[in-house]
């Protein structure tokens, strides 16, 4: 009876995950939003604030102590995800949701989307 409930729940789970075209539901046209919290000055502020901290904190502890070794670790994580996300823009081209209304729209070449980040000029 337990096996055939979790099997019905799974089931059932499956079938709303995609209901919106893409994984769970959530792929759809949006527009764009440069307001508020969303503008491009306040997500930029927080960005280079957050890598000034980090970087500023490991120069001054050094890598010696507790807090200076966590923030030498994520210089390196800030570092290799920058990258990575670079290298997944170029290689998925997957055209922005205010851009079509398909979400799998991918490797469509000349779309830098996934994951979100500055538009190219």
């Amino acid at each position: 009876m337990k096996r055939l409930c979790c099997a019905l729940a799974l089931t059932f789970v499956a079938n709303t995950a995609i209901a919106g075209g893409g994984p769970l539901g959530i792929d759809h046209r949006v527009s764009a939003d440069d307001h508020g919290i969303w503008s491009r000055s306040n997500q930029d502020i927080l960005r280079y604030g957050s890598i000034a901290v980090v970087v500023s904190g490991a120069l001054w502890e050094g890598g010696e102590t507790r807090l200076g070794k966590t923030f030498w670790q994520s210089v390196d994580a800030t570092a290799l995800s920058i990258m990575s996300s670079e290298v997944l823009k170029h290689v998925t081209g997957r055209e922005r949701p205010d851009e079509t209304d398909d979400p799998n729209q991918w490797f469509k070449g000349g779309h830098h989307s996934f994951p979100r980040g500055k538009s190219p000029a």
